[in-house]
């Protein structure tokens, strides 16, 4: 028996099998197949590698990372902006640089108002016909024969021809816009959530009434009150605002808070737009008399806030809006149009001109559609008398043809004399256009269409007309309105350039010198003088990880590639810690949702910056970085070449906000690991936000600090998907609290340096409202000069010469938490030892001065209850005991004793906290009226007002409500309401909480709410207990 049959394991395995002929021919026939020609070429193209002798080889057995995971990662796209990849042709380009390069033809505004007020949409009317920016699927090509808003002859707007002596209007195929674009609302959340959150830059070249092009920097800020920080950071750069205003709604809380954000930033040249006209025709129906006194009774309102606003600040109030000066401009931006006085103006001046039916008058129905009936022959008025005309109480008397202040009697006694002569304004402007809404959404096609042939000249497609009656209706305003022209021309004459605004533009925000070069270079506007920027905002790359900055060049040329010194908000000529180096690698025209990369940007304009962004948090300065010596040699990197700058350029100020952050939210990642993720999260969330702060506690907690709800939501929707990619949990949201006094120091206690070489003594009291109400407003302040702050003191306040000459110090926040502004703290500092003492102690004192007034300021920021904010307390230094050596009296035993000494002060003032008060604004039906009182009374809501607001079916609701009771008000309000109400609050006051916080004998209940006088205890073993503090208070760890 062979062995070669059985393996060796004894397992008969059998004779090995001869291979047949078959198998023998295929596989030989395989061998000698020839190879295509295609995979042959193919094979001669692969390249043969060698392999390197030094290279190792690893062979691994088992995966060395999970499944879940790809050996190659993906490229992560950005998908939470709207990214336009449409960019501007050649000679747009070039065109539109080359304009920046004449400020004279400049205008820089913001475009502010109230939530839903027409922002955003009036955006996108200014955005129509630009190819370049929107992507339109359909076209609108067609000739105006010179309707209110008209351009010039020859006026090119996307594919439509314009001017007066064009006699029709014709549409091309396709349907109109069914909804708004939104074209800045660039984030897809903007678009979720139907709100604007962050504030978009435009670039655009529009054209006014006369056909002349402007360049036109525009920024569409945010409406809500949670986001009136991005309405500072955009107001700065900016040489003027329009204010838009909700003709049905008339100005709102949002819209007041604005105002205050204008007037600190001394932004006083401002075009008020009406917006959303067609809400007095189609929603309220008001007759055209009575829309009249609705718009009549808005722009006063508007009036009466901006002069209350300014007043209150001490300063004088800017023009007043009127129609007939030309600074208020009317329009819908649903429906696609923008009028003003002076476009119907021109439009009646110029029928002269006109064919035949000079009044447009309907064959088939015999009234008038474009004019009113009573114009029967061409007017011989020039536009500029007709624009004061068709404002007031002035009507057209039909029997003379000549326009008087008093009304004329009407001769048929049954015929309403509203409806038989009305105001100018009525029968010149008004009925036109609700005729034509009248015509468009009552009549069917075959009355509509000789209609708007006939008297309008506007010819439609065939399948126009069977558009529903809102896109019809937009269709034809927007042909018959020649786009935005009449707002352009406002802009024009009521806004100054950048170059005749530089002078108070520099004045109002620069911090440093007038009197320096630099300083003179930004008063002029000087392009040949040092390059200076002012940055505001920040905008992240597509990676979600980088910043570029936009701001606006202030003097001076920035050029690509320019080396740069980088100034922060703490940055002084005297520490020159918030300072770095850098370069601008690159240069964008921002326009929202793309960018068009420049190698320059002149003196006045805005620019996007790029390489800059590594030390900025908030605003900053950017300064050429220019040697002394130009001839030394080129300019060096390191440290040691500091030297040889120039140190004159100061910083500018720090941004203002109009709202205070309350609401606080502690975080941490799932993920423990991911801890350091959360970290850099959280600074670029700082830098993304102009007024959000991030901190870390004593416990170890990472608190995010907002201005409400919405932003709270929006800043965390951030870290989460865009800054940070890491999962969270979050702690209940709450609100910061502060600390304050309610009576006068009963037993002043002498407080030691730890040497015992000195001693001070001060005693703590309540600082008057007038007062406390003057340093938030930023009207009193660190930076004012002795002699201005003591005749303010004694003039304003009734202080006495003495104490007014005292003051060394108010409270500063600071810069020491992230993305916090130094701005005023409400406290100050008095040095009330009497001069009948010895003039040695004054003078020993004064040595100390600084130290002093460091430790009062660290005591004003941490409190002894809760480590908050102290605020509303007058500090006096009565008593002082100095050492005479430098040695003993340094900085490190003086500042840490007058802390302590400021502590054991307000702790004998019978001391208390304050929580911070919303200013809730509701506006509902009538009957809805008591449902909203309910809900607000069961939050220890105060109602202060309830109005009704003139001329529609709603009423206005003011109330105060704690921000610790407001979470989740918005919600409660819409359910009991079934959604007929809308709720804003915004921060308003500080009030004191009922109750002792260091009454040691009030119990706390677990899971039951707390009495109203137990509420000052609650909150403060509660704040103490998460921040890792022990609940006790005591007076003695303050003492000697």
């Amino acid at each position: 028996m062979s062995e070669q049959l059985y393996d060796e394991l004894g397992n008969y395995i059998g004779p090995e099998l001869e291979e047949s002929e078959e198998e023998t021919s295929s596989s030989s026939e395989e061998e000698s197949a020839p190879v295509p020609e295609a995979e042959s070429k193919a094979l001669d193209r692969i390249p043969e590698y060698e392999v390197d002798p030094n290279a190792m080889m690893i062979v691994e057995e088992e995966d060395a990372q999970p499944i879940t995971q790809p050996i190659i990662e993906p490229e992560k796209t950005n998908k939470f902006n709207l990214i336009s990849e449409e960019k501007l042709s050649g000679h747009e380009y070039r065109y539109l640089a080359s304009m920046r390069s004449c400020p004279e033809l400049c205008r820089s505004i913001a475009i502010v108002g109230d939530i839903h007020h027409g922002k955003t949409v009036l955006c996108d009317l200014m955005t129509e016909g630009l190819d370049a920016l929107m992507d339109i699927t359909e076209s609108e090509t067609g000739r105006t024969r010179g309707g209110p808003g008209q351009q010039s002859k020859g006026q090119q707007i996307k594919g439509r021809v314009t001017g007066p002596n064009r006699s029709t209007l014709r549409s091309s195929k396709g349907a109109a816009h069914t909804r708004e674009k939104k074209f800045t609302d660039s984030r897809l959340d903007e678009q979720e959530r139907g709100v604007s959150i962050k504030s978009s830059p435009l670039c655009l070249l529009l054209p006014d009434l006369r056909g002349k092009n402007y360049l036109i920097n525009v920024l569409d800020t945010p409406g809500h009150v949670n986001f009136l920080d991005e309405v500072s950071a955009s107001v700065r750069l900016s040489d003027g605002a329009v204010l838009c205003v909700d003709a049905l709604q008339g100005p709102m809380i949002g819209f007041k808070k604005t105002l205050q954000i204008l007037a600190h930033e001394e932004v006083n040249s401002m075009v008020l737009y009406l917006s959303c006209i067609d809400r007095l025709i189609l929603e309220l129906r008001l007759p055209p008399p009575d829309a009249y006194l609705k718009l009549r009774y808005v722009i006063g309102e508007v009036n009466k806030l901006v002069r209350e606003t300014w007043t209150s600040l001490g300063k004088v109030p800017p023009k007043t809006f009127d129609p007939a000066v030309g600074n208020v401009v009317f329009g819908s931006g649903r429906y696609s149009f923008v009028f003003s006085l002076r476009s119907f103006a021109e439009y009646y001046a110029n029928q002269k001109h006109r064919g035949s039916n000079p009044n447009n008058v309907s064959e088939s129905t015999g009234e008038s559609c474009g004019e009113h009936a009573v114009y029967q022959q061409p007017m011989a008025y020039d536009a500029d008398t007709l624009t004061q005309i068709f404002w007031g109480d002035i009507w057209l008397n039909p029997q003379t043809r000549k326009f008087q202040k008093k009304k004329p009697a009407v001769e048929d006694e049954d015929e309403d004399e509203d409806e038989a002569v009305g105001r100018t304004f009525v029968d010149f402007i008004l009925k036109p256009i609700y005729k034509i809404f009248s015509h468009v959404v009552g009549e069917e096609k075959p009355t509509l269409k000789p209609t708007l042939e006939n008297d309008l000249g506007i010819f439609l497609e065939e399948s126009d007309y069977d558009l529903d009656t809102r896109t019809l209706l937009k269709k034809v305003c927007r042909l018959y309105f020649a786009g935005v022209s009449p707002l352009v021309s406002a802009v024009v004459e009521h806004i100054p350039s950048p170059k005749a605004n530089a002078h108070y533009k520099v004045m109002a925000t620069y911090s440093g010198s007038l009197g320096t070069a630099v300083a003179k270079d930004m008063l002029t506007l000087n392009s040949e003088g040092r390059c200076i920027v002012h940055t505001t905002k920040s905008y992240h790359r597509h990676d979600n990880k980088t910043f570029d900055v936009f701001g606006r060049v202030m003097s001076g040329v920035l050029r690509r590639g320019m080396r740069l010194k980088v100034l922060g908000e703490r940055y002084s000529l005297h520490d020159a810690e918030d300072m770095a180096l850098a370069t601008a690698e690159h240069l964008w025209i921002y326009q929202s949702r793309f960018r068009i990369e420049v190698e320059a940007a002149p003196a006045g304009s805005w620019v996007l910056i790029g390489g800059v962004d590594a030390t900025i948090l908030k605003s900053s300065t950017l300064a050429e970085l220019r040697p002394v010596h130009p001839s030394s040699g080129p300019v060096v990197d390191e440290p040691e070449a500091e030297d040889d700058w120039e140190d004159e350029v100061e910083t500018f100020r720090p941004l203002y906000f109009a709202a205070r952050n309350v609401v606080r939210i502690a975080c941490e990642p799932i993920a423990p690991a991911e801890l350091p993720k959360l970290v850099e999260g959280l600074r670029r969330v700082a830098k993304a936000y102009p007024s959000v702060r991030t901190h870390v506690e004593d416990s170890g907690a990472h608190v995010l600090v907002c201005a409400g709800e919405l932003a709270a939501d929006c800043a965390l929707h951030d870290l989460r998907v865009v800054y940070g990619d890491l999962e969270l949990r979050c702690a209940d949201p709450g609100t910061v609290v502060c600390e304050t006094v309610i009576g006068e120091t009963a037993t002043a206690a002498a407080v030691g340096t730890p040497n015992g070489q000195n001693k001070l003594t001060l005693s703590a009291g309540p600082l008057e409202e007038a007062l406390v109400s003057a340093i938030d407003a930023q009207l009193v302040h660190n930076d004012l000069a002795p002699r201005e702050l003591a005749d303010l003191l004694k003039k304003q306040y009734g202080w006495d010469t003495l104490a007014a000459r005292s003051v060394w110090a108010f409270g500063s926040q600071g810069l020491g938490v992230q993305g916090l502004g130094a701005q005023a703290v409400p406290s100050v500092l008095l040095n009330d030892i009497l001069p009948s003492r010895t003039d040695t102690k004054r003078r020993d004192v004064n040595v100390v001065k600084d130290f002093i007034t460091h430790g009062f300021q660290w005591a004003v920021r941490e409190g002894p209850l809760i480590e908050e904010e102290v605020r509303n307390v007058k500090f006096r230094l009565i008593d002082a005991t100095i050492a005479p050596e430098p040695l003993y009296r340094n900085s490190g035993q003086v500042i840490p004793t007058a802390r302590r000494a400021a502590y054991a002060a307000l702790l004998t003032a019978e001391p208390r906290l304050m929580e911070p008060m919303l200013l809730a604004e509701v506006v509902c039906p009538a009957d809805c009226v008591t449902a909203v009182v309910g809900v607000l009374a069961r939050r220890r809501g105060r109602v202060l007002s309830d109005l009704p607001n003139p001329g529609t079916p709603l009423e206005t609701v003011l109330a105060f409500v704690p921000a610790t009771d407001a979470f989740g008000l918005e919600t409660d309000i819409r359910i009991h309401t079934s959604g007929q109400a809308f709720i804003q609050t915004v921060f308003d006051r500080w009030e004191t909480l009922p109750g002792d916080p260091l009454d040691t004998s009030i119990r706390l209940r677990p899971f039951e709410p707390a009495p109203l006088l137990d509420l000052a205890r609650e909150f403060l073993l509660k704040t103490r207990r998460r921040k890792g503090l022990s609940d006790d208070v005591s007076i003695k760890r303050f003492l000697d």
